[in-house]
């Protein structure tokens, strides 16, 4: 009896070897990559690419910051992603890492419409998180398509509402130091219209003292299906930010008796800023035939922006921009040829004050410009496979850019 008993673990022992020693399949998902402006599968595209999906975007990530779903992309470095005043600085391998504050060297595109302005400058603080569908990132060089400041690209788009029944979804997040985070979301398919609309709004008084955070953003999509074959999408992000403090820096000594305290110069001046922004934008796609399609965009940006900086003079910042853009793309696709052709016109209007800073009040006004930033880019991209293992690519573009000057204070 014991002998049996023995041969019977003996062979259970065995087995279960066997079943660890069986090989695992996995088969990791494929996707199409749009972020070249082509539609192709991932392992075809020349270029260091990711791509990060809903889930990993909404269920995974608190959606505090845009450093959460980055985190696993490599060569992508986030610094400053709670320093909200600071905004999320954003190196793609190497590129954006000297930018002082805010992001510079990279493109920012949210469904089609450029959060990188034609100055170089981008930020995130309009980013909706929770109705992201995908982030697509091309990890190096991408100015043969996107121009100027293209050291990496970073595409997000929003979701749709589902297609069969409504729904209305609310997400609660609360966490140490005050954190408090209320989202709401709701979107259906009614007949040719798909809608889909988001609203967050944040409190947070952070770690460190003097960096608390007051942020309210509502974000949507509109999709209207004018024939089987054209579509016209409206899209509205609206952010209101009323505080956003900033702590500051500190030396070696100061951190290490307390990390949590903030600069008493950023105390002293009130370091911090407050934003209001409103982007309308309108995308219109028709199929000619399986082989041609175009695509025309218009868009609208306004932005409200005060800051106070840790200094007397010219230590308040304050300007009221506008900018307008348009863009246009005609596809061609056969089998193994696809090509792309497009234009795009961005202009910034920005007029721009500093005031002095008496302590966190406003002091008498030392400067005033006016900018105009005028950017027309004209770019083909194109792609052959004359084999099924070998694909040729190639891009080029030309951008005209005019940067004019007028100043207020002296004139």
């Amino acid at each position: 009896m014991a002998r049996s008993v023995v041969y019977v673990c003996v062979s259970i022992f065995f087995w279960v070897l066997g079943l660890l020693g069986e090989e695992a399949n996995f088969v990791l998902p494929d996707y199409e990559v749009t972020a070249t402006q082509l539609s192709q599968p991932e392992l075809r595209v020349p270029f260091a690419v990711s791509q990060i999906d809903r889930d990993e975007i909404q269920t995974v990530a608190l959606q505090l910051s845009l450093d959460e779903p980055l985190q696993t992309v490599p060569g992508v470095f986030v610094l400053n992603p709670y320093n909200y005043a600071q905004d999320s600085r954003i190196a793609i391998r190497g590129f954006g890492a000297r930018a002082n504050f805010g992001i510079r060297g990279i493109q920012l595109i949210a469904d089609g419409i450029p959060a990188t302005l034609p100055d170089g400058q981008g930020s995130v603080d309009a980013i909706d998180l929770g109705s992201a569908e995908r982030i697509q990132i091309l990890r190096g060089p991408a100015s043969a398509i996107y121009g100027a400041s293209a050291g990496g690209v970073i595409l997000l788009d929003t979701e749709s509402g589902p297609p069969l029944v409504p729904f209305l979804e609310s997400r609660l997040t609360a966490g140490s130091d005050d954190l408090l985070q209320a989202q709401i979301k709701a979107g259906w398919q009614q007949e040719d219209l798909n809608y889909l609309m988001s609203g967050t709004h944040l409190d947070y008084d952070g770690y460190r003292d003097h960096s608390q955070t007051e942020n309210r953003r509502f974000n949507a999509k509109f999709e209207y299906a004018l024939t089987p074959n054209s579509d016209l999408t409206a899209l509205v992000n609206v952010i209101d930010i009323p505080k956003q403090n900033d702590p500051g820096g500190l030396t070696r000594e100061e951190a290490a008796e307390d990390p949590s305290q903030a600069r008493q110069r950023n105390v002293d001046f009130d370091s911090g800023e407050s934003v209001e922004q409103t982007t309308l934008g309108l995308v219109y796609d028709h199929r000619l035939n399986d082989q041609h399609s175009i695509e025309l965009k218009t868009y609208y940006v306004y932005r409200d922006f005060e800051n106070r900086i840790p200094r007397p003079d010219g230590g308040q910042v304050a300007f009221e921009r506008d900018f307008y853009g348009l863009g246009g793309l005609y596809r061609f696709r056969e089998s193994e040829f696809e090509t792309v052709l497009g234009f795009t016109y961005d202009l910034q209007i920005d007029d721009r004050e500093r005031y002095d800073n008496l302590n966190g009040d406003r002091g008498d006004l030392s400067f005033r410009q006016d900018e105009e930033i005028e950017n027309v880019g004209l770019f083909a991209v194109a792609s052959y496979t004359p084999v099924e293992s070998v694909t040729l690519s190639a891009a080029l573009r030309q951008d005209f850019l005019n940067y004019d000057v007028d100043d207020k204070f002296l004139a």
